[in-house]
């Protein structure tokens, strides 16, 4: 829906070749965005199974606890669609590390919290 008006030219790409799996080595998803950081989320019992059963990221790693929660680490850049990813886990996910993550999951949520009770004042 936002591209109007493509067209094919008769000119050939003369840039460098570009790697996928470099470009997006650090991203979570298909946003690139900046330099990776160490990231620790840790998730509750009830979404723990959910998480172990697929590889979201290349670096993740994950240990799990005795109370049957796990913290999941991984190197990646902070993007919006890993914000999201926490986001969507609702109160099953918490940002131990980077405080910078957390801050910014914490102002999302209060943010959506905000528009709610807007609504129903």
């Amino acid at each position: 829906p936002r591209m109007k008006d493509a067209k094919m030219l008769d000119l050939a790409y003369d840039g460098e070749p570009t790697d996928p799996e470099k470009y997006f080595e650090h991203s979570f998803g298909i946003f690139q965005s900046g330099s990776p950081v160490h990231i620790k989320i840790e998730f509750s019992s009830k979404i723990a199974p959910f998480i172990k059963e697929r590889q979201w990221h290349k670096s993740q790693r994950i240990v799990q606890k005795g109370d049957g929660s796990i913290v999941l680490s991984l190197e990646a850049a902070l993007t919006p669609e890993l914000i999201g990813w926490v986001l969507s886990h609702g109160g099953g996910a918490y940002v131990v590390e980077p405080e910078a993550l957390r801050i910014r999951i914490k102002e999302e949520a209060e943010s959506a919290l905000a528009k709610y009770f807007k609504k129903v004042a």
